[in-house]
């Protein structure tokens, strides 16, 4: 791996971890399932679904990611050179991302 592929590599790390906190930041808490109704949690599920839409369309546009669907829970990413999934949504594939991509530094420069 060259040394620009891992200092590239690390900055899409950051650029999804800033991402996601500020989503986070921004839906708040998540409702608790005992203490919420079904109005709350699927409100919540809009507004989460919705940003995280923008946040794909953000990584797609300026750091070339693709993001891939196979229903009914098929969530895919390729960004860096590095490629991962999740069946539980695109959060999880982004977070999947990250550790793919955390291994393959690590892989390439442990010696």
């Amino acid at each position: 791996m060259k040394p620009e592929t891992k200092t590239n590599l690390h900055r899409l790390i950051n650029l999804v971890d800033a991402l996601l906190i500020g989503l986070d930041e921004k839906l708040g808490a998540r409702p608790a399932w005992e203490s919420s109704t079904l109005e709350e949690r699927d409100d919540y599920w809009r507004a989460e679904h919705g940003a995280l839409n923008e946040l794909r369309d953000r990584l797609a546009e300026t750091e070339g990611a693709r993001f891939y669907h196979q229903p009914p829970d098929g969530h895919a990413i390729r960004m860096g050179g590095i490629r991962s999934s999740s069946t539980s949504g695109w959060r999880g594939a982004l977070t999947n991302w990250q550790k793919a991509a955390r291994r393959r530094i690590q892989k390439e420069f442990a010696s």
